[in-house]
């Protein structure tokens, strides 16, 4: 909560009518969810129009917005001062000039003020699974009150808006995507981290970001003007000295985290049967569980660990036990059995995204699972916006899928052909331009005991395809 003097003496020609014993307690943009606590901003035209449709506030005017808001009660309003001031009798109103750039205004003024450990993650991949495992262990702490991303809202205006209606938590756990950086810049928003996590580059947005080199050096911007506190980097990702060299030019300290021991936190062994990790975490050797057939998850929690030692939490060994609760999230890893009263086979829904280095773990998880007399199927979809090189980068997948020891592969997706010519006949199932038939098609030739996992982009749509198997299910 920010008293409003602070607010109006921070942010240049912001004007306040209303009671002057409210206060800004956070920001909402919904019309059909608005809170009475919260303010609401109503979105111009400088907003996207797929957001102002998502929240309702699309090709309505501004005198049955409030009438709306009359009859829910809402009084707290944020709008662009080129309105009549004299529709706003009886609402607390921040008039403003332009509401995105006072939207990061204020979610650059509660950074200043916020008093709690903001840890922010980024990467190629594993940044959803690791920001849930890091707000999993740091809930578990009594008395300690954690905000974070939910779900993978990780663009810049639900990472503000997170940071805007946390700012009396103890610990707030941001997921951070590529696309925040460009607007940041944009609107002179500074996220500054007290923890930032690079979990990973890999060859994802290339079309825009051109070369890995360049999705590493964008990604970097997560360490921008940290000025203190610590970067913690996979050692293992491809540049990873380039990603260290950008966070200590920011005034980070680097924290490396990987398989191999000369980093500070590292992975001893991982037992993928069990899902047993044995851990290094700056001396200190614990064990803890993280589920089986899932190494990159137990990387994953390595950077965990060390966020957690190095904010000088007690009883590290215990937390980082509770990481055996935790569940995949669904298209994501997460396992379901396929049952009907003549078959039974399991799916490996990781159908939400994919790039290169996560289609990788996924082939590598597939080979750690013990087969009990079925067969390994992998159902592969289009990795996207790879750029000119996305033919050699799907083609060069071959070794992954053979070293998988997969019985059967079906392909989907005009660039998975690239694929398709470099694999061995014996384990070529079928290869299809696009997701039509491919339910059907599976169903008819999945049999009992198979091991099925499903692995693309999401623009793919691969993930409707497991979303109809689980549906049957339910029927």
């Amino acid at each position: 909560m920010l008293e409003n003097e602070i607010l109006l003496n921070s942010i240049p020609r912001v004007k306040f009518s209303g009671d002057s014993k409210v206060k800004f307690s956070g920001v909402s943009f919904s019309l059909k969810a608005a809170k009475k606590n919260v303010f609401l901003l109503l979105m111009d035209d400088e907003w996207e129009k797929g957001v102002r449709k998502r929240f309702g506030q699309y090709e309505k005017s501004i005198e049955s917005v409030l009438e709306e808001l009359k009859s829910k009660r809402i009084f707290n309003i944020i709008v662009n001062k080129k309105h009549d001031k004299s529709l706003f009798k009886g609402f607390n109103v921040f008039f403003v000039d332009s509401t995105k750039d006072f939207f990061y205004s204020v979610g650059g003024l509660l950074r200043e003020h916020y008093a709690g450990s903001l840890i922010a993650v980024t990467g190629s991949a594993g940044k959803t699974t690791t920001k849930n495992m890091l707000a999993h262990v740091l809930a578990s702490i009594p008395g300690r009150n954690v905000s974070y991303t939910i779900g993978n809202r990780n663009t810049a205006r639900p990472v503000v808006t997170d940071l805007i209606n946390s700012s009396d938590s103890d610990f707030l756990a941001l997921e951070v995507s590529r696309a925040c950086f460009d607007t940041f810049d944009k609107y002179a928003f500074s996220l500054r981290p007290d923890f930032a996590i690079l979990t990973s580059i890999s060859e994802a947005h290339l079309e825009d970001l051109g070369s890995l080199e360049g999705v590493a050096i964008h990604k970097s911007k997560i360490f921008k003007n940290m000025n203190s506190g610590y970067a913690v980097v996979n050692a293992d990702t491809p540049y990873s000295n380039v990603v260290a060299d950008y966070a200590t030019r920011n005034g980070a300290k680097v924290v490396f985290y990987g398989k191999e021991k000369e980093n500070p936190v590292s992975l001893v062994k991982y037992d993928s049967m069990t899902g047993l990790v044995t851990a290094n975490v700056f001396g200190q050797q614990m064990k803890y569980s993280v589920g089986p057939y899932s190494e990159h998850l137990a990387v994953n929690s390595l950077a965990v660990a060390a966020v957690l030692h190095l904010m000088n939490i007690p009883k590290l060994d215990e937390l980082m036990g509770t990481l055996e609760g935790i569940s995949p999230t669904k298209g994501r890893g997460d396992t379901f059995e396929y049952t009907t009263p003549k078959r039974s086979f399991k799916i490996i829904d990781d159908s939400y995204n994919s790039n290169p280095a996560s289609m990788r773990a996924s082939l590598k998880t597939l080979y750690s699972i013990k087969s009990e007399g079925g067969r390994k199927i992998a159902v592969l979809g289009d990795m996207l916006e790879l750029g000119v090189d996305s033919s050699q980068i799907h083609s060069d997948l071959h070794d992954a899928v053979i070293s998988s020891g997969v019985d059967k592969v079906y392909l989907v997706g005009e660039h998975m052909q690239n694929l398709w010519i470099k694999l061995p006949e014996e384990i070529k199932g079928a290869l299809f331009k696009n997701t039509d038939g491919v339910y059907t098609f599976l169903k008819s030739q999945l049999k009992n005991k198979d091991i099925v996992l499903f692995k693309s982009s999401h623009g793919t749509e691969l993930h409707r395809i497991v979303e109809r198997f689980r549906k049957s299910l339910a029927s």
